[in-house]
This record gives structure tokens, C-alpha cells and sequence, in this order.
């Protein structure tokens, strides 16, 4: 796969002072290009855009962010590949009988980008080929239960779409695949194109219910 990008969280709920997650981001292609252009300059500069990063992942932090392992970003023969250690200052909200977790941290949002159109007269033309793979493990609390998620698997002749949710010893675990196969969408294609960009996007918004006992 030439243009991929890969998420890996473990994300710490157990914690009193608040959650605590770790994040491994590694990118091939495009996206590697395009890392290593947004972290071009100083030490400084790099920590800047690597908040910037997180916090559009998690929202505001507690302290400063730390950096597990960084890459040297002008060897460009080493597959890039860097881990953080943020501490939110929240993950997901409270509901009424517990926790609501987002079961992505970085959704695609298919409707208001490559599906936003309600109609087309010609073919749409995106960008060449691509995937993403993501994998959360949420640690959970003590004494708590999680009402897992329905798997997904939705497969195309242009986007491929899986997710699975799985719990074992107090960690409930979520993956998620995504490929773009094809550069162009026919105009006659583009309705049934939407539709799956839309059962996508309502897998994506779908939250992961904790239970709190008492």
C-alpha cells in the first residue's frame, strides 16, 4: 500500500487525575511527504505543530505533551513513524448510566468532503488510491461493563470500510480499516457512491457505551 496512514491508541481511562493516552502515528506515501513537510523547522516549531496535532484529536491537554519516540525527519530512508503521550483533558462525556467513548478519533467525514454533493451531472475525480488503518484500546475503569459495538464491513467497487470491537481483561479494543480504490466515480455511480459514504460516516459517529458500577 503505497499512500497509508496508521493510528494506534491506548487510551488509559483508570487513571484518577483524568485519562492518559498513548499514540503511535506512522504514514507511507503521500502522507509521509506530507508529515515531513509539517515538521520541517526547529525542535520548537515541531512540538508546536505536534500539539496542534493532538489537540485536533483530543481537545485540550493537562500539561505538556511528551514525545515517546521522533523521528529524523529529513532521513528519508527510515518509514516514519512517531509516539506521543498526551493527557486529555477529557475523553468522550458522562451519560446517563456511564461513559459515551468515540469509537474513532479521526473520523473522515465522507459527506462533507468526496460525498458532499446531493447530485452530480459528471464524473468526480478524487485523489489517487489510499487507506487508513486505526486501532484503539480503551483500558477501563474498574467495575465497569462495555456494550460493545456492531462490526461493520461494508466493501465496494471504489471504498472498502471495516471496523470490529472486541473486549477482553478490562480492555475493549477497536479496529478500523478504509481504503480509496479508485481515483474517478462515474456520474451515474455517484447516488450509491454517497450512500455508502454515509453509512461510513454513520458507523464513524457511532459512540462506545461504558457502564459504571457503583
Amino acid at each position: 500500500e503505497q499512500n497509508h496512514l496508521e493510528h494506534n491508541f491506548e487510551v488509559q481511562l483508570n487513571h484518577q487525575d483524568g485519562p492518559v493516552v498513548r499514540y503511535t502515528r506512522a504514514a507511507r506515501g503521500r502522507f509521509d511527504a506530507q508529515t515531513r513537510h509539517g515538521f520541517t523547522g526547529s525542535l520548537e516549531e515541531q512540538m508546536e505543530n505536534a500539539e496542534a496535532v493532538i489537540t485536533s484529536l483530543f481537545g485540550p491537554l493537562r500539561g505538556d505533551l511528551e514525545l515517546i519516540s521522533w523521528p529524523d525527519f529529513e532521513d528519508l530512508n527510515t518509514p516514519l513513524s512517531m509516539t506521543f503521550l498526551a493527557k486529555p483533558t477529557t475523553i468522550g462525556r458522562i451519560g446517563d448510566t456511564g461513559l459515551e467513548l468515540p469509537s474513532t478519533f479521526d473520523k473522515l467525514n465522507l459527506l462533507q468532503s468526496v460525498g458532499s454533493e446531493t447530485d452530480r451531472k459528471m464524473d468526480l475525480l478524487m485523489g489517487s488510491a489510499w487507506s487508513q488503518s486505526s486501532q484503539i484500546q480503551f483500558v477501563l475503569p474498574a467495575n465497569s461493563q462495555a456494550e460493545l459495538l456492531a462490526a461493520v464491513d461494508l466493501t465496494s467497487e471504489f471504498l472498502d470500510y471495516q471496523r470490529s470491537c472486541e473486549s477482553s481483561d478490562g480492555v475493549v479494543t477497536i479496529r478500523e480499516t478504509f481504503a480509496q480504490k479508485k481515483h474517478r466515480i462515474p456520474a451515474g455511480e455517484y447516488n450509491a457512491f454517497r450512500d455508502l459514504c454515509r453509512q461510513i460516516d454513520n458507523a464513524q459517529n457511532q459512540d462506545l457505551h461504558i457502564h459504571l458500577q457503583p
